[in-house]
């Protein structure tokens, strides 16, 4: 810390805040000619020269407003990105960490600034002299640097909590996920089981209906050849009752004959 308040800090806050006041007075003062127009055109050299007068583009109040909105904005922005990079670093973490750590504390930080840091500017900036400013402000930067501290070691506390949470979370999700397998892998034995008593049944009751096909051929057979034995004796039934006849008429012609 005293060397990111001593290299780091302390440039920035003294450019930044006489950066501000040079803004400041070049938009709050103007500049009219020193003499009337008569000598100005008399002596055209005297009419380059000219004062300053205290009655700007912008009154004070609005002068005021925008340092601390600009103050706001464009320096504890950047400012507090630079604090969180340079604190990584300090911590050794790699790049990629230190952006991760700057992105998720930015906002919640830079919200806080904003509402601690403007009633401060606003007294800071109007009350106390430019070459005074930056040591007012590094000495409020003392309690603040501690918030982000703070804030720092809350988001690591939080980060750690998260791990863990988010390791017992997968371990419970691959337990579960386990037990799913598991129990499909239960479920699929079950399923070839009940296939292959499917396919024995379907074995058994394929033998069984070619054995009755079997048994039909045989009865349909075996009718057919009573069928034609019926019809063969009643053939020969019918011959016997027509040589009958011819027989009886012939006897009595045979005894006459004789």
């Amino acid at each position: 810390m005293l060397a990111y308040g001593s290299f780091v800090c302390g440039p920035l806050l003294y450019g930044w805040y006489s950066t501000l006041h040079v803004l400041g007075e070049a938009v709050s003062v103007s500049h009219v000619p020193l003499f009337g127009s008569r000598v100005a055109t008399m002596l055209p050299w005297l009419g380059s020269l000219q004062k300053e007068v205290s009655e700007g583009i912008l009154s004070p109040t609005k002068l005021l407003i925008g340092k601390v909105a600009a103050d706001g904005l464009f320096f504890q922005a950047p400012f507090l990105n630079l604090y969180f990079a340079t604190m990584g670093l300090l911590e050794g973490l790699a790049p990629s960490e230190i952006y991760k750590k700057t992105k998720d504390s930015f906002h919640r930080a830079w919200g806080l600034s904003l509402i601690v840091w403007t009633p401060i500017q606003v007294l800071n900036l109007s009350l106390v002299p430019t070459s005074l400013q930056p040591a007012v402000v590094s000495a409020v930067n003392v309690g603040w640097k501690a918030t982000l501290s703070l804030l720092n070691a809350m988001h690591d506390t939080s980060e750690k909590e998260g791990g863990a949470l988010r390791r017992r979370a997968s371990a419970q999700a691959q337990l579960n996920l386990e037990m799913d397998l598991a129990s499909a892998q239960q479920a699929l034995s079950a399923s070839v089981g009940e296939v292959q008593t499917l396919r024995s049944e379907n074995q058994s009751l394929k033998a069984e209906v070619t054995e009755l096909r079997d048994h039909v051929v045989a009865l349909w057979k075996e009718k057919e050849d009573l069928v034609a034995k019926a019809e063969g004796g009643g053939g020969q039934k019918e011959e016997q009752v027509m040589v009958a006849p011819s027989d009886r008429a012939t006897a009595p012609r045979r005894r006459g004959w004789i």
